[in-house]
């Protein structure tokens, strides 16, 4: 079984710490405060720690609605850097799972495009994936249950190389 590090960002109200704190597959979880510096010091000292085979990251994307965007890389100054997870195997997988889901090659600007270059840089084997703001979910306890699949299917060595 792999070890799986699953974070998302604290917040009222925010999806990604709900998902975090719902999901009941074997993971190490950790929320990570809405300031960038303290955000990056904490998963690195968990990576540290925990020594996961997989971090998996989530956060909101404000124009999307009931669908989870997969990130494909993060840019860093003028680096683009680039996942080690098969991004396609993790989107047909929530696809089967009846979930809308698309590859994106925009991690945003701030917060999450930043946790998730900087946890590249020291981890290739992470990756993170973006969820509509709880407004615009329809079914959270549908989208648990899609998350909980995927950290499952993770922990069983499928989907990741």
């Amino acid at each position: 079984m792999k070890k799986i590090l699953f974070a998302g960002f604290d917040g009222i109200d925010n999806p990604a710490r709900e998902l975090v704190c719902s999901v009941s597959s074997p993971c190490c979880r950790v929320i990570l405060p809405n300031d960038k510096m303290a955000s990056v010091e904490l998963l690195k000292g968990e990576i540290a720690r925990f020594e996961p085979d997989i971090v998996l990251m989530t956060g909101q994307k404000p124009a999307i609605k009931d669908k989870v965007s997969v990130e494909l890389f993060a840019k860093s100054s003028e680096e683009t850097l680039m996942t080690a997870i098969d991004c396609e195997a993790v989107r047909d997988f929530i696809l089967s799972c009846g979930y809308a889901c698309y590859i994106s090659k925009n991690c945003g600007t701030s917060y999450c495009n930043h946790i998730y270059a900087e946890c590249l840089k020291v981890f290739p084997r992470g990756l993170f994936l973006h969820i509509p703001f709880k407004k615009s979910i329809t079914d959270f306890a549908k989208l648990t249950c899609v998350y909980d699949k995927l950290v499952n299917i993770l922990n069983q060595h499928k989907l990741s190389s």
